[in-house]
Parts: structure tokens; sequence; C-alpha cells
């Protein structure tokens, strides 16, 4: 039995299982649902400073202490707050990526590279700690690396692929400067941890700060 629809009957006839027509049609509706307005959204990166001011409003609303323990574990989180400020300062870097809906941001995926440590304290101790690890038994800074900073998706267009097309622009835009994408997951976001690993990435090293438990978790594009 299909989860969405708990309440349709399925009917055993032998080894046939019929359910019933109208269940099916309601099913193949959403499904094309989602595949139009899929094909509405364009993956791009981030050009205006509104595109900016909807990736912070997105960031609030999604903080941990923001959403229910249901939400979590159903949806996901945020863990960082990123200032106004410091969108602008990594944008004057490399700008991020972003899925949108016209003018909508849909979703965002955040572009931090090694350079924008300076801007934040908590962001230089990551490079920091990052630049201590190894892989593949070499050192990480024998690679050339950058940051997915964060990662979230509005409400109304999770399960429209969203997050995948993200990364897949990043894929686009720097496989070929990079040889890694390197991104913390707190360890309670399993649904994040799941996401991450079908893209492509695999965990690297565990550690604990006084803020939670992290995975670090590395995306190499050889390999892809």
């Amino acid at each position: 039995m299909n989860p969405a629809y708990p309440e349709a009957a399925i009917l055993q006839k032998g080894c046939i299982t019929v359910r019933p027509a109208l269940y099916i049609l309601q099913e193949l509706f959403n499904n094309m649902l989602i595949f139009y307005f899929a094909a509405m959204l364009i993956a791009t990166v981030v050009t205006t400073t509104e595109e900016l001011k909807q990736i912070h409003r997105l960031n609030s609303i999604n903080l941990k202490q923001n959403v229910t323990d249901a939400e979590k574990k159903a949806q996901g989180f945020v863990t960082w707050l990123y200032s106004m400020e410091l969108l602008q300062q990594m944008h004057q870097l490399q700008a991020s990526i972003i899925v949108k809906d016209g003018d909508k941001v849909a979703g965002y995926a955040l572009v931090t590279p090694r350079e924008a440590g300076p801007f934040h304290h908590d962001l230089q101790t990551m490079m920091d700690n990052l630049a201590t690890l190894s892989y593949n038994g070499r050192p990480l800074n024998d690679y050339s690396w950058y940051v997915m900073g964060q990662v979230c998706i509005d409400k109304a267009y999770r399960g429209m692929g969203v997050f995948d097309m993200l990364y897949r622009h990043h894929q686009k835009l720097y496989a070929s400067k990079y040889n890694l994408l390197i991104t913390e997951i707190s360890t309670s976001n399993r649904r994040s941890i799941k996401a991450h690993k079908r893209v492509g990435f695999r965990e690297l090293h565990v550690y604990k700060d006084l803020l939670d438990e992290w995975s670090v978790v590395v995306w190499d594009w050889n390999k892809s």
C-alpha cells in the first residue's frame, strides 16, 4: 500500500493486487504536478541583494530552535544563522548557488571558499579544523577544496528535486576548479545525512564541539 494513501483499500484476487482507480488517478495527478513545477525551477547563482535577503529569511525560518521536534525528524533543519553582513562578504568572494521559481528563491547551497574564514571566527575555526584532516592517505590541503556552508529548501519546494539541483550546479560550476566539496552535518540530522549520501558525499570525520556533534562529509568529483 502506498503510505500516502493509507485509507485506500487494496483488494487481493489470487496473485493480482487491484487498487481503486480513483487513487491511481490521484497519484498520477500528484506526480504530474511535481514534474510540472520542477520544470519551472532554475538552478543559478546569486546576483542580487534581494536574493541574499531571501536566503537569510529561509535560514532563519529553518533554524533548529525555530522548528518542532517532529519537523526536525521529518524535514531536517539548519544549525547556524548567517547574518546579512556575512552573506554579503561571502558573496564578494564567490556567488552561492540557488534554485529559483521566478523571483522566489526555492533553495540555496552556500559557497564558502577557504578565503572566507577571516570573515567570522566560527568559519575560521572550521577551516582550521578541516586543514588538519587527511583524505585517501594524503593531507586534505594537498587537494583543492571548498566548503558548502549550508543547504536549505523552502518547505513548499521539498520533494521536487531542488536539493539535487543545487548540488549538481555546484558540480557544474566548480568541478573543473576544485577536487573536493566538503560540508559538515549535525549527526542528529539524519534526513540531511541520507540526502548528502545519495548525491555522492562520503563521511570523512566525526567530531564534537560546544554546539553539536558533526559529520564531515566529502564529495570527490574525480570519482563522480
